[in-house]
């Protein structure tokens, strides 16, 4: 491949030659021709002589008579330089003495054809027969003109010379021009032209051929398109389409300059990431366009807020990282934290929907809590989650405490899915008893995890986990099964045939494959569906109605009950219990605890009456003594469940119990 040089090289090369070509072949033409001249002027002069001699002579003894005429030929010729005459056998008239002898016939012997330029290189002489007559006897002298080989060559490579010179200087001027001008306007246009295309620096001035202008002003077009569209699309990189704000892209380029500057200058700067509580709700039953306009909404209020080297980036669904500095003390930042929440919190009013949601805020600062990104907006998770553990609307800062606890729930969270494999789950079974009679009427399986080391854990270590780790769907299913077989073995046993309460999650019943598995679940086991009875939480009932109805009807479909668990302490509304089908309402043990005080008592005594106006049936959870069963028995408390009856037990020991009742 040529470059722009070599191939203009290449071409004035090639007109080199073309040159070269025409000079050679007019340098041949220019010989040839000053070669015929010379043969021309000496043919003629040897025909002239020729001529006069055969005219005037009659014998050979008269040829002393044409000597001055020929000595004056041969002086007025340069090219010739001796001209003899000689019968057959001697040279009888010559000019010059060293010819002694008759020439040979090859010296002077001209074949037809032959060029002038050829003659005059080959041949030393021109011959001609001078004719005569003697007595009227017919005879003939041989005449020789002997060729001057330095002056013919000599005049033939004078104008050759010239012509050289002439041609070279015309070539060299052609050339000159050439190369100036295809440098000026072609060579060095091209050249920049490589050059801004490749370094895009500096434009050309206009070029004067109009083809190049055309490719420069293209280029330049090109580029300012480019560079417009290069900053849109950096822009656009940089920016969350929904909200307008900085995306996790831009926040990490300016977290990456404030970190310098705050090392530099010793400084501090707060990292805030706040999350919506039960944005999802919004999404679920508004749909997600309201759930997108509220959040361009609340992103314009919280950049209200904030002052302009702040920093506000939206890195998730309802996820936002706040950046606060240059605050006077951490009074100052809560107050603008405060006022970011209070903001949220005032009602939002889309689409004649009124929208009422809350924050939750994790913070960390710098260097305190780390000293890069990644150090800091996992610390600020961290706190941002335990703020909604505390009842979320809230805000939490980090300490090194929480960051312990995380490692310990991420080991917890691997260690479980290792824990389902080996077998070392187990299921615990606690009584529910008839308040009057003291009768076990079923049990509750609750699970344990030996742990090979560490021994026997708790759920409430685990279980939150696993619901937030989505592996809450294969442990449920295990819990499942084993409750289930549990229940059949102790049938067929001839232990106990009394229904069997099982937890289940919301992300179980969530999961799109939930109602075939738990309906193999069942079959499989071999189960009599009456003595199935699930246990759900109330926040089940904020998640989507049309699926959770469905998942509800199921199981009564089957013929199986339901209880709604820890009732009072959640998201409590009798419209949830006109609107979705409950068998048994469990009250949470907070409520039995205070039992003996004038709210504790009005509360117990109202959600029990209400169950039974309801008609269903009531259970109290927590019952450790005999003057709280006395109280149950007294305000008619169908069932209950407690440690006065029995703690939850391991599968033999619960069997043994119920034996023993």
């Amino acid at each position: 491949m040529f470059n722009i040089r070599n191939f203009f090289l290449a071409i004035i090369t090639s007109t080199l030659v073309l040159f070269l070509s025409i000079y050679t072949y007019y340098y041949q033409q220019t010989k040839q021709n000053s070669a015929q001249l010379i043969l021309s002027s000496l043919q003629k002069d040897t025909a002239s002589l020729s001529y006069a001699i055969s005219k005037r002579i009659h014998d050979k003894a008269e040829l002393s008579d044409f000597r001055s005429i020929i000595d004056r030929t041969q002086a007025t010729n340069n090219f010739i330089e001796a001209i003899l005459l000689s019968d057959e056998q001697n040279i009888l008239l010559k000019t010059k003495n060293n010819y002694a002898n008759i020439p040979n016939p090859k010296e002077y012997y001209i074949p037809e054809n032959m060029d002038s330029l050829t003659v005059l290189s080959t041949k030393k002489m021109l011959h001609q027969k001078v004719y005569y007559y003697n007595k009227s006897v017919h005879k003939y002298l041989n005449f020789y003109i002997v060729i001057n080989q330095s002056e013919v060559n000599k005049y033939i490579h004078q104008d050759i010379n010239k012509l050289v010179i002439y041609l070279v200087l015309l070539t060299f001027f052609f050339l000159t021009i050439q190369v100036y001008f295809t440098s000026k306007y072609l060579v060095k246009p091209l050249e920049k032209l490589r050059q801004y295309s490749y370094y895009n620096n500096v434009v050309p001035a206009k070029f004067k051929i109009k083809e190049l202008e055309y490719i420069r002003a293209s280029l330049f077009q090109t580029f300012e398109r480019l560079q417009h569209e290069k900053e849109e699309l950096y822009k656009l990189s940089r920016t969350d389409m929904l909200s307008g704000l900085a995306n996790r892209e831009a926040l990490n380029e300016r977290l990456g300059f404030l970190l310098s500057l705050a090392k530099r200058d010793h400084t501090e700067f707060a990292l805030l990431f706040l999350d919506l509580d039960h944005f999802k709700n919004v999404n679920d039953s508004l749909g997600h366009k309201v759930g997108d306009i509220l959040l361009q909404e609340l992103s314009a209020k919280i950049q209200h807020i904030l002052r302009d080297n702040d920093i506000v980036a939206r890195v998730g669904g309802d996820e936002f990282v706040i950046v606060l500095s240059q605050y006077a003390s951490t009074i100052e930042l809560t107050q603008v934290i405060d006022r970011i929440q209070d903001s949220i919190k005032n009602p939002f009013v889309i689409d004649n929907n009124l929208i009422e949601i809350t924050s939750s805020i994790g913070i960390a600062f710098y260097p305190k809590d780390g000293v890069n990104e990644v150090e800091l907006l996992r610390n600020a998770d961290i706190a941002m989650y335990q703020a909604k553990k505390e009842g979320r609307n809230q805000y939490h800062f980090f300490t090194e405490s929480l960051n312990i606890k995380l490692q310990e729930e991420i080991l917890i969270n691997s260690e479980m899915k290792e824990a389902l494999r080996n077998n070392e789950f187990e299921l615990y079974y606690q009584p529910k008893t008839d308040t009057k009679s003291g009768v076990i009427v079923s049990c509750e399986a609750l699970i344990r995890w030996n742990h090979p080391t560490k021994g026997l854990i708790p759920p409430i270590r685990f279980i939150e986990i696993a619901e937030r780790d989505g592996f809450i769907v294969k442990l449920g299913e295990w819990i499942l099964k084993e409750a289930m077989q549990q229940q059949v073995r102790w049938k067929n046993q001839n232990i106990c045939d009394i229904p069997i309460s099982i937890n289940v999650s919301i992300k179980q019943l969530a999961n799109k494959s939930f109602e075939s598995t738990f309906k193999k679940i069942v079959q499989d086991s071999g189960i009599e569906t009456n003595k199935i009875d699930i246990e759900i939480v109330e926040t089940l009932f904020l998640s989507n109605n049309q699926n959770t109805a469905h998942i509800l009807d199921m199981f009564h479909d089957i013929g199986a009950t339901i209880s709604l668990d820890d009732f009072g302490t959640g998201y409590s509304s009798l419209s949830y219990l006109k609107d979705f089908r409950v068998d048994t309402l469990k009250i949470d043990k907070v409520f039995i605890d205070d039992f003996n005080t004038e709210s504790g008592s009005i509360f117990l005594e109202t959600i029990i009456k209400m169950g039974q106006t309801l008609q269903l049936k009531v259970l109290c959870e927590g019952v450790e003594t005999q003057e709280q069963l006395q109280y149950l028995q007294d305000l008619d408390c169908e069932l209950y469940q407690g440690y006065l009856c029995s703690k939850p037990l391991p599968a033999d020991d619960f069997a043994q119990l119920y034996l023993n009742s």
